[in-house]
């Protein structure tokens, strides 16, 4: 167990790896943070200069040894292809780790998804028990609304937020 959320390492699961973002994953994350069909439940897409200063600060900030805010690239084991990019921000304030996850539409309904933030929310309740872990899930994302009560998250109906019931956290490992 540790104080402060530390930089991440790679993370294998059974068909895929979470590793950090890199400069290399640039193509990656414009696909996703620069399509508005992606992004229709989160935000508006980027444009080729936020795109460019946003991949930027998310490599940055994930490479620090202490985290704030990390990236990580989900990759399939056996093609080594990408998948999709997982985010964590880090509120040691309130000990609280959002958590969210995007991935590329060919890679999608595959339960993808669903390993992916399973093997992040895993290790962060056996790293980090002390930490709330938090989803903002558009109520109008019947998939991600899905996908979170699947992984344990309840909705709260103060917060507008979803939140880990950690007594039916996920299991990974």
């Amino acid at each position: 167990m540790q104080n402060q959320i530390q930089r991440f390492n790679e993370l294998v699961g059974q068909r895929l790896t979470l590793k950090p973002i890199t400069d290399s994953d640039y193509a990656l994350y414009a696909s996703l943070y620069g399509d508005d069909n992606i992004l229709r439940y989160i935000s508006p897409a980027l444009d080729s200069d936020s795109l460019h200063k946003s991949f930027t600060s998310a490599v940055k900030l994930s490479q620090q040894d202490t985290c704030k805010r990390s990236f990580l690239v989900a990759v399939l084991n056996e093609t080594d292809e990408q998948t999709g990019i997982l985010g964590l921000t880090v509120n040691q304030s309130i000990k609280q780790i959002e958590v969210g996850i995007i991935f590329l539409p060919e890679f999608q309904r595959q339960n993808l998804a669903y390993e992916a933030l399973q093997i992040l929310v895993t290790f962060l309740c056996n790293q980090y028990v002390e930490y709330k872990i938090i989803a903002e899930v558009n109520p109008q994302n019947r998939a991600a609304v899905w996908l979170a009560n699947r992984l344990g998250f309840r909705y709260n109906n103060v917060s507008a937020l979803f939140e880990l019931e950690k007594q039916h956290k996920p299991l990974w490992g």
